[in-house]
């Protein structure tokens, strides 16, 4: 499974920002609609029956597109779960 970019995300951030600041709903069922789709995703572009061979391209990841949009829900929908907050530790001391 490829990598998920941290850039690749923030950009998708961006375009989902621009489309749905103001359709939290679109926002919510797109998200809904990637994450049903959210495995590696190829394309067929070719194939051959008789020579048993085919070819494809990878078609973009998914994951990013996906963790983008949960990120811009968390931060336009104040109803929204949170995740838990990084600042907070518990640390035990011996």
């Amino acid at each position: 499974m490829p990598e998920v970019s941290r850039v690749n995300i923030d950009v998708w951030k961006r375009r989902f920002r621009r489309k749905y600041a103001s359709n939290l709903a679109g926002l919510s069922t797109l998200s809904d609609e990637i994450a049903s789709e959210a495995g590696e995703v190829v394309t067929i572009t070719a194939t051959n029956m008789e020579g048993g061979s085919g070819s494809g391209v990878v078609t973009g990841n998914k994951l990013e597109m996906l963790a983008a949009v949960e990120e811009l829900l968390s931060e336009l929908d104040p109803s929204a779960p949170r995740e838990p907050s990084q600042s907070f530790a518990i640390r035990f001391e011996p």
